[in-house]
């Protein structure tokens, strides 16, 4: 039903477009007639909506910003082709384009997958004991009042805890911005305060990177891990082979799962734009060396 829909919805949008101006081989009257197509469509499109849950996540998908901004260029893309606009059609299909494949959630979790693909998929909690466990930031967002807590990256604080409390690690080490919200973060989750080392003092992954470096040369650590999520471990580990440093990779926060091919996947929406900008975010950084 959700396919359905979907070709009701884009049908009703093109033939809402073309009877935008009266064309000029119909009359007015007959013009308010074909009117009855698009709207009829969208009734159909909505009688399915209210039977089947794919249809209703489409509808909903279609009305949040990213859906109606879709439906939008969709439109101008037809307008400029019923118009001859050439050079303008082009543009719009290109935008057009540009905007469906970074807000699909497909494209977004394929995308996050090719990354994934380059750390080893294993059980963190199989692995030997660890001198200690290095934690890229990342894992804590703040509530309105400043109180933090677990955000959409907390995964690598959950698998740090993990590790400790299973005793794969005796020492945790948290870096970035908000390292010491992390470590309250922790200490919540059951890890002692003495277990974690907090430096706050790096402000990107290349930063974090260095002062790693020169704790593991000062303290003589041969085994450490790092943990951070799965498709940002591939720019960091690169970061680490060209400090001299090297670490146990233990990933955490896979994202790169297939998603349901469904309807409502069609529709750019946040979660792709989000997965997108990951990844492409990773690949600049490869590229740049950072």
């Amino acid at each position: 039903m959700g396919w359905l829909t979907l070709a009701l919805i884009l049908s009703a949008t093109v033939a809402a477009t073309w009877l935008a101006r009266i064309p000029p081989y119909l009359t007015v009257m007959r013009w308010r007639l074909l009117w009855l197509l698009p709207i009829a469509a969208i009734a159909l499109a909505g009688s399915l909506g209210l039977r089947d849950s794919d249809a209703r996540r489409l509808f909903a998908q279609l009305l949040m910003p990213a859906g109606l901004i879709w439906l939008l260029l969709i439109a101008s893309t037809v307008w400029a082709m019923l118009h001859a606009r050439f050079a303008q059609t082009w543009w719009c299909l290109a935008v057009l384009a540009t905007y469906s494949l970074a807000g699909n959630d497909l494209v977004g979790s394929k995308a996050l997958a090719s990354l994934e693909a380059r750390v080893p998929l294993i059980d963190v909690l199989t692995e030997p004991p660890f001198e200690a466990v290095f934690v890229l930031g990342g894992g804590v967002v703040h509530r309105p009042d400043a109180m933090p807590e677990l955000g959409p990256s907390g995964d690598r604080l959950f698998v740090a805890a993990s590790l400790y409390l299973q005793g794969r690690t005796k020492l945790l080490v948290l870096s970035g911005d908000f390292a010491a919200d992390e470590s309250h973060m922790l200490q919540r989750l059951g890890v002692p305060e003495r277990a974690t080392i907090v430096i706050s003092e790096p402000q990107d992954t290349g930063a974090e990177i260095i002062a790693y470096k020169g704790l593991v040369d000062a303290r003589g650590w041969k085994h450490a891990g790092l943990v951070s999520s799965a498709w940002h471990l591939p720019r960091a580990l690169r970061l680490c082979a060209r400090t001299g440093l090297y670490l146990e990779p233990l990933p955490a926060d896979w994202r790169g799962g297939r998603p349901d091919i469904t309807a409502s996947a069609v529709v750019p929406q946040a979660l792709g734009f989000t997965k997108t900008q990951h990844a492409s975010w990773e690949y600049l950084g490869m590229w740049c060396g950072r």
